[in-house]
């Protein structure tokens, strides 16, 4: 007889038994599912595995006793989309393997799961098990999205500013997760190339301007956005001195948003932003914002200032465009909503720093020809739009004649202002301090090629017919002769609805 052990496998047509007389036969071999076949050990063969056996064994004649050896398959395991992470998974594996798929790990991305061989459906799978008795070559394909960059130190910032600089730090999302203090020398993020993208959440957290008399803080902390910058509160904590264009957020806010960000003075009283150049545009969020008639720049619930006796201050050297909230607010074309360049209060407006719907911000300018406005200084071809009632605190300290001041916006061209209304207003509070002739002073705008809007509650011309709660001058040091009050200090062009002249008053004083 011949006896086979097979150990799992099949041998079809090979002989149970013979004698010495039978005609010589090669055994065939036997197949087992993910082996191959290395060859018979046993009776008269040893133990190095022979695939070629012929029956009878020369020089043997008894029974047989013969054993199948057997060598498992290696099957490929194939990876898609690993470019770039760290993938230590197997790139093999045989039929005795039992395993789970490890997650890759790629920096600025979180593994979402696999998809691939014996996975159901489209939907990535993180536990993926390998189990024994599986055969064949498997494809899987790792899936990803961009991961959120955690803010927990100046240190992170650089890393996120110089991902910027780069250009590799595409969409993803950057979550401020502690309070900050900006260094003095500290390099604003994003660049004319290369602007900020994504989404920067300040997550209701505070970072520190610690200015000084002497040191100049080179840059604000976003130079380019055009992403979004959202939930942020800023503190300025003693003299931030600037040259050039400064926003606290950021100089620029091309075709970007910028969302629930709020700039207050310490608890310092003689915190104050200072721009020593003459050159270049001042705001208290956001020097410039822009946008065109495909994508808008939007400034949406941003404030400055604690109250009327803690506004955030704006001192300047130069007559270029300074804002209380934005610096200058301009657009390519005006038509449709939204326009090309927008500041709006939505219902959900509050400042963090007063707990109210509050702008409060002083300004002291000291050249002719200086636009300040307690929203933003220029505005052209755009829209400022309030969905509730707010309150606009605006401080005026004029050293110098030919000013115009505005309670809103200093200077206007081809702009929409447009309150709550019906029944309910924007209320603008105006003090101005000034020992100088021809300075216009407007609730609304300093000066105005073209505005129209409604539902603004500001003084009219006659000063002795002034509204509860609306513009307050502080007529002991406005006093020279040819200095104008009202609507608008200084203007060419003004429409509205029919009852904007009773809304408004006078059209100017």
């Amino acid at each position: 007889t011949i006896t086979y052990t097979l150990g799992g496998g099949a041998a079809e047509g090979n002989s149970g038994s013979y004698t010495v007389e039978s005609e010589p036969v090669t055994l065939k071999e036997p197949a087992r599912n993910g082996y191959t076949f290395t060859g018979w050990t046993g009776t008269g063969i040893g133990s190095t595995p022979t695939k070629n056996v012929t029956v009878p064994i020369s020089g043997f004649a008894n029974h047989l006793s013969l054993t199948a050896n057997w060598s498992a398959i290696p099957y490929t395991i194939t990876y898609n989309d690993v470019d770039g992470a760290t993938n230590s998974n197997p790139s093999d594996y045989t039929i005795e393997s039992s395993f789970v798929l490890t997650a890759p790990e790629k920096d600025g991305y979180d593994f979402l799961g696999w998809t691939g061989t014996g996975i159901a459906g489209s939907t990535p799978k993180l536990d993926v098990t390998i189990t024994s008795g599986t055969t064949g070559p498997l494809v899987f394909t790792a899936h990803w999205q961009v991961s959120d960059f955690k803010i927990r130190s100046v240190a992170d910032l650089i890393k996120l500013r110089d991902q910027v600089s780069s250009g590799t730090w595409g969409e993803r999302t950057a979550i401020l997760e502690t309070d900050l203090q900006l260094p003095v020398d500290w390099e604003g993020i994003g660049s004319g190339q290369n602007p900020f993208t994504g989404v920067f959440d300040g997550n209701n957290h505070t970072i520190t301007y610690n200015g000084s008399d002497t040191a100049y803080q080179n840059a604000p902390l976003f130079r380019t956005n055009s992403g979004t910058i959202e939930n942020l509160k800023i503190t300025i904590q003693g003299v931030v001195r600037v040259n050039g264009s400064f926003g606290a957020v950021t100089v620029a806010n091309s075709k970007g948003t910028i969302r629930n960000c709020h700039v207050a003075p310490a608890d310092d009283t003689d915190s104050r932003i200072v721009q020593n150049n003459s050159q270049g545009t001042l705001g208290g969020v956001v020097a410039d914002n822009s946008g065109d008639s495909s994508v808008a720049g939007k400034i949406i619930n941003c404030s400055v200032g604690r109250s009327a006796s803690s506004p955030l201050v704006l001192e300047r050297e130069g007559n270029m465009f300074t804002g209380g909230v934005v610096g200058a607010n301009t657009g390519s074309t005006l038509g449709s909503f939204p326009p090309p360049a927008l500041i709006e209060y939505t219902t959900a407006f509050v400042n963090p720093f007063s707990n109210d719907a509050g702008i409060y911000v002083k300004f002291i300018t000291k050249a002719e020809g200086s636009t300040p406005g307690g929203i933003a200084g220029y505005n052209t071809r755009a829209k400022i739009q309030f969905g509730k009632s707010v309150n606009i605190y605006a401080s005026f300290k004029a050293e110098s004649q030919m000013q115009y001041l505005g309670g809103i916006a200093g200077s206007t061209s081809t702009v929409e202002i447009i309150g709550p209304g019906p029944g309910t207003y924007v209320n603008v509070t105006c003090n101005v301090e000034s020992s100088h002739d021809k300075v216009y002073v407007g609730g609304i705008a300093g000066s105005s090629w073209s505005i129209s809007g409604r539902y603004i509650h500001v003084n009219p011309m006659d000063l002795s017919d002034l509204k509860s709660g609306v513009c307050d001058i502080n007529q002991n040091t406005l006093f020279m002769e040819g200095d104008y009050i009202g609507l608008v200090g200084f203007f060419e062009y003004i429409k509205g609805p029919e009852s904007y002249y009773d809304v408004f008053g006078s059209y100017y004083g």
